[in-house]
C-alpha cells in the first residue's frame, strides 16, 4: 500500500490562511454582501492583524484504499504557527508522515 500524504496542500492551505489575515486596503462593498458580514469579517481580520503571533489547532483525516478495497483513515491532529512578521511553522503529528 502506498500513501503519499498532501502535506503541500496542507502548506499551502496555511499560507492562504496567514495570507487573508494580513490587513485589508478600504474598498467598497461589493454587491452582495451583507453590511453586518462585513463589519465583522473586517472586525475579525483587524483583531487578527492586530496578533504578534497566532495558533491554529486542526484534526486532519486520510483516507486511503488499499489494493484489496478496504478503506482506512488515518486522523492526525495538526497545528499552524504564525509568528509575525516573518516565520510561518505546519506542524502535524500522526502515524503516516
Amino acid at each position: 500500500m502506498e500513501l503519499k500524504m498532501p502535506v503541500f496542500r496542507f502548506m499551502l492551505s496555511g499560507a492562504a490562511f496567514a495570507t487573508a489575515c494580513l490587513p485589508w486596503s478600504a474598498s467598497a462593498q461589493p454587491a452582495g454582501v451583507e453590511a453586518k458580514a462585513d463589519t465583522v469579517l473586517r472586525a475579525m481580520t483587524t483583531y487578527m492583524t492586530s496578533l504578534k503571533q497566532f495558533v491554529v489547532h486542526t484534526e486532519n483525516s486520510l483516507e486511503a484504499v488499499t489494493a484489496e478495497g478496504q478503506k482506512i483513515q488515518f486522523v492526525a491532529p495538526a497545528a499552524l504557527t504564525v509568528a509575525r512578521p516573518d516565520k510561518l511553522k505546519a506542524e502535524r503529528r500522526g502515524d503516516v508522515r
